[in-house]
């Protein structure tokens, strides 16, 4: 890629290409996303409002 090549995928682009490959356990067409548990990790964590 690029040097300032920008990963914006559209709402579709993540829908077709990594969401429904996710949930049907199919080859993902990179390995470059990882998976992260956001509720695993505190610092990320925002107070009740």
């Amino acid at each position: 890629l690029p040097i300032g090549f920008r990963f914006r995928p559209t709402n579709e682009e993540l829908l077709l290409h990594y969401l429904r490959r996710k949930t049907l356990a199919c080859p993902l067409p990179a390995g470059i996303i990882l998976d992260a548990d956001l509720a695993r990790l505190s610092s990320l964590k925002t107070p009740c409002a």
